[in-house]
C-alpha cells in the first residue's frame, strides 16, 4: 500500500500501517469493504485478526545470498528475508530501521551475519537473524564487504579530498573504525588480513604492511594474496612479507577455489598450481587462442576449464561462440556442448562445494532484481522457486474504465518467447469502454502510437503517454492522412472522444477536436507535468509537484486539492481519476512489476495497492485484506501473512484476509 513515501516510511507498511491506526493494527473484517479513512481512524485501537505484505512493491527484491546456515537471504529495499532453498518456505523478516533503505549487502561466509550500507549512508548489521543495529554513519553506498568469520567490515568512507575514495576497516560489532585504506581491501579466508590494490596488511597490525607497487588483487590462494601486474602474477605471503612473481604467457585469470591460475597463449592454455607456480600446459586447436573470449571452470567436473570463444566482425560484434573443454589431468581439449559452470570469482549466489549434497549437488541462486528467487540444481535446472512470477516481460498498457482497470500485457517484439497479448480485468465488468483505434499508417516523422483514441468526429488522434516536451508530438489523422498536431509549449496529456487535454508548464486547456476551447485555466502551483480528465469528463485533475489540482470543466474553476506526496515513490503520477478514487502509477520505465496505488480524492487517504504480476494481480487494502486477480495460485505467491517475525504462504491466512469483488473506483 502507499501511505507515505516508502523511501521514508516502508517500515510501517510491511506490517500494515494505514491511516488513523498504529503500525500493525487492523479495525475491520477482511469482507467489509465499507471502511474509510474515518472510520479507521475512530477504531484505530483494535487489534488485527491476520497482518498481510506483499512480495514486491514494499518488499521488492534487490539481491539473494546463501547464508552461512544454508539458508537464503534475500535483501529487499527495506528489509531482509531469510528461508530454506525450498519453494514457499516460511521466511524470518529482519527489517531495517525506519527510513533506512539498503544499498549494498554483504553476507559473512563463515557466520550468521548480514551487513548494509543504506542509501543515506550508515552501517547496518544483523547478527544470528536478530536486529538490524545502526553503528555508523559512513561513506558513499559503493562497496561493502564482510570478514568470512563477521567481525570486520570493509566498505567506503567519506574522503578528505574531492575525487578519491576512501576505504575503512571496522569493527562489525560496534562499527569503530579500526584503520583506512586509499583502496579497496579484501579479507583472506582466516579473517586476519587484507589485501587490495598495491597492499597487503594484518588487520591488528601485527605485521608491517607489504607493497606491492602497480599491482592489483586478484584473490586469496593458499594463504598467500594473488595480485597481477600485467602478464605477471605477484604472490604475498603476509605475515612474512615474502615475494614470489610468476610470468604468464597471457592474460591471468584466478580461480581461488581451484588454487590455480589460467592464462591462454596463441598456441596453448596454461594451468599454474598456486602457491607452487607449477604449470601445465594444454594444447588448444589452431587458431583458437586469439578468439577466446572468457574462462570459466566446470561446475561439477573437477579440474576441467571452459574456455569461450567466438569470431569477432569489425564493429566488435561476436558470432559463431563455441566452447572448448580443457582437461588439464589429461592435457586435451576439445569442443563440447554447453555445461554447466561456475566463475572463476567469488559468486556469492553459488553454494559452497563443502555443503553440496545428492542429488542436486552444488546448487545456485537466480535472482534478477525481482521475484522469484530461483534455486537451480548443479545442472542449470529449477528446483525450487521463492516468491511470485513477477517479471511482466511485456508492454504493459493500464486503462480506467467506468468502474474498473484493464491491464494489458502486450508481448515485446524482441521476445519471442513472451505470452500472447492479454488483458486482465480489475473490479466491475459494467462497462467495456471504448478499444483502442488501430494504428494508421504511414504516420509522420516525429509520431509515437502509445495511445490511440478515435475522436467524435472520425479522427484518430496518435500521441505519447506522459511524454516530455523534448520527445515525440502528437499526430491527427483523418481520412488515411496523418499531421503532427499540437504543436508548441503545450503536450497532449489526455484525451477522449469528445475533449483533448494539453498541458502547459503553468496552464491547462481542454479543446474539442476540433481544437475550440472547452476550458482553459492557469495553474497557481507547478511544475506541473501531468494531467488527465476524469471517467465521466466533468473535471481535470492536473498533477502540481505533490499535490492533484481538480478543474470543473465547464466553469473552469479549481474544486479540489488531493495531497500526493505521500502516494508512492518520487516519479509516481496519476493514471486515472474516478469519483470514488485517483489512481497512481510508477515512471514506465520501471514498470517491471509495477504497482498501481489507489487514494481518496480530496483527503489522499490511502484506498488500496495493486501489485501487477506476470500471471494476474494482487490488491492490498487498507485493512490489509488481499484480493487476488487472475491465476489464484500464481497471484497468491506474491502474498505473505505475518506471524511476528515470521512471513508465511498466504493459505494461512486466506480464510480471513482473502475478499472478493471489492475493486471498484467508484
Amino acid at each position: 500500500m502507499v501511505w507515505k513515501a516508502w523511501k521514508v516510511a516502508v517500515a510501517g507498511l510491511l506490517v500494515g500501517c494505514r491511516v488513523g491506526g498504529p503500525v500493525g493494527t487492523s479495525t475491520h473484517a477482511a469482507g467489509d469493504a465499507s471502511m474509510n479513512a474515518e472510520d479507521a481512524a475512530a477504531a484505530g485501537a483494535a487489534t488485527a485478526a491476520f497482518q498481510t505484505v506483499l512480495l514486491g512493491g514494499e518488499l521488492e527484491l534487490v539481491d539473494a545470498r546463501w547464508a552461512a546456515n544454508g539458508d537464503v537471504v534475500a535483501t529487499t529495499h527495506t528489509a531482509v528475508l531469510r528461508f530454506a532453498p525450498e519453494a514457499d518456505a516460511p521466511a524470518k523478516l529482519v527489517r531495517l530501521p525506519p527510513g533506512k533503505i539498503a544499498a549494498r549487502v554483504a553476507v559473512a561466509r563463515a557466520a550468521d551475519v548480514v551487513a548494509i550500507v543504506s542509501g543515506d549512508q550508515h552501517l547496518l548489521v544483523s547478527r544470528d537473524g536478530g536486529a538490524f543495529q545502526d553503528l555508523a554513519r559512513v561513506g558513499s553506498p559503493a562497496s561493502i564487504e564482510l570478514s568470512p568469520d563477521g567481525r570486520l567490515v570493509t566498505l567506503d568512507e567519506n574522503p578528505s579530498a574531492p575525487n578519491t575514495r576512501l576505504f575503512g576497516l571496522r569493527d562489525a560489532s560496534t562499527g569503530k573504525l579500526l584503520r583506512t585504506f586509499d583502496l579497496y581491501a579484501h579479507f583472506d579466508p582466516t579473517s586476519r588480513y587484507v589485501a587490495g590494490r598495491g597492499v597487503v596488511a594484518a588487520v591488528d597490525g601485527s605485521s608491517p604492511d607489504v607493497h606491492t607497487e602497480g599491482a592489483h588483487f586478484a584473490a586469496w590462494v593458499g594463504g598467500h594474496a594473488v595480485l597481477t601486474r600485467g602478464k605477471t602474477l605477484v604472490l604475498v605471503e603476509p605475515k612474512s612479507g615474502a615475494h614470489k612473481t610468476i610470468p604468464l604467457c597471457g592474460e591471468a585469470n584466478v580461480d581461488a577455489e581451484g588454487a590455480r591460475a589460467i592464462t591462454v597463449c596463441r598456441d596453448r592454455v596454461e594451468v599454474i598450481a598456486l602457491p607452487s607456480g607449477d604449470r601445465t600446459p594444454v594444447a588448444l586447436p589452431p587458431g583458437i587462442g586469439a578468439r577466446v573470449l572468457d574462462v570459466s571452470a566446470a561446475r561439477e567436473a573437477g579440474d576441467e576449464l571452459v574456455l569461450r570463444y567466438g569470431r569477432a566482425n569489425a564493429y566488435g560484434e561476436v558470432h559463431d561462440v563455441k566452447l572448448l573443454l580443457v582437461d588439464p589431468r589429461a592435457r586435451r581439449a576439445v569442443n563440447a556442448p554447453p555445461i554447466p559452470t561456475r566463475e572463476l570469482r567469488d559468486e556469492p549466489t553459488l553454494e559452497p562445494a563443502a555443503r553440496a549434497r545428492p542429488p542436486h549437488g552444488r546448487r545456485s541462486l537466480q535472482a534478477a532484481s525481482r521475484w522469484p528467487v530461483v534455486v537451480l540444481d548443479r545442472a542449470g535446472e529449477p528446483i525450487a522457486r521463492w516468491g511470485p512470477e513477477s517479471g511482466l516481460a511485456a508492454t504493459v498498457k493500464v486503462r480506467a474504465r467506468a468502474r474498473g482497470i484493464d491491464v494489458t500485457r502486450e508481448p515485446l517484439p524482441s521476445d519471442p518467447s513472451a505470452s500472447i497479448r492479454s488483458t486482465l480485468r480489475l473490479g466491475p465488468a459494467t462497462d467495456a469502454g471504448a478499444d483502442e483505434a488501430p494504428l494508421p499508417s504511414p504516420l509522420p516523422e516525429g509520431c509515437v502510437g502509445d495511445v490511440r483514441v478515435r475522436l467524435e468526429d472520425g479522427g484518430v488522434l496518435v500521441y505519447p503517454r506522459d511524454k516530455q516536451p523534448w520527445q515525440a508530438v502528437a499526430c491527427l489523422c483523418r481520412a488515411k492522412t496523418c499531421t503532427r498536431a499540437f504543436e508548441g509549449d503545450a503536450i497532449v496529456a489526455d484525451a477522449t472522444a469528445s475533449a483533448i487535454v494539453l498541458l502547459a508548464s503553468a496552464q491547462v486547456r481542454v479543446v474539442t477536436p476540433e481544437g475550440r476551447a472547452r476550458a482553459e485555466v492557469g495553474l497557481r502551483a507547478g511544475p506541473c507535468t501531468h494531467a488527465r480528465l476524469s471517467l465521466d469528463g466533468a473535471t481535470v485533475g492536473v498533477q502540481c509537484a505533490h499535490e492533484l489540482l481538480e478543474i470543473d470543466v465547464a466553469t473552469g474553476k479549481e474544486i479540489r486539492t488531493t495531497p500526493i506526496e505521500g502516494a508512492g515513490d518520487p516519479g509516481w503520477t496519476i493514471e486515472a481519476l474516478a469519483s470514488g478514487s485517483v489512481v497512481l502509477s510508477p515512471p514506465r520505465h520501471r514498470w517491471i512489476s509495477p504497482s498501481i496505488a489507489l487514494i481518496a480524492p480530496g483527503t489522499g487517504a490511502p484506498i488500496g495497492r495493486v501489485l501487477l504480476l506476470a500471471d494476474g494481480a494482487v490488491a492490498r487494502y487498507a485493512d490489509e485484506s488481499i484480493e487476488l486477480f487472475g491465476e489464484r495460485t500464481a497471484a497468491a505467491r506474491a502474498v505473505r501473512c505475518v506471524e511476528g517475525d515470521t512471513l508465511h504462504p498466504f493459505e494461512r491466512c486466506a480464510p480471513q484476509a482473502e475478499v472478493r469483488e471489492r475493486f471498484t473506483l467508484d
